[in-house]
């Protein structure tokens, strides 16, 4: 799943002045791995249960589709300033 790319645009968007602080201070590859570690941590607790593939990933397409939704559903809220 990927994760920043996506939130990196939702927040530069939605939370401006998060952005840039996040970007003039440096801080923003720290703030992005620990975003991208908690979304990845929520997928597999959603996941858990659920019937995988060699590789790890969620057999069902429609399944691993809807896990995604809801993490982005649920780390992409940014307030709006």
């Amino acid at each position: 799943m990927e994760f920043k790319e996506p939130y990196l645009l939702a927040m530069r968007d939605r939370a401006p002045k998060m952005f840039n602080r996040l970007r003039r201070t440096g801080a923003m590859n720290a703030h992005l791995q620990a975003k991208s570690l908690e979304a990845h941590r929520m997928y597999e607790e959603l996941a858990k249960g659920k019937e995988r593939l060699p590789s790890g990933l969620v057999r069902s397409a429609s399944s691993r589709q809807q896990i995604e939704e809801q993490v982005f559903a649920a780390l992409i809220e940014l307030p709006r300033v």
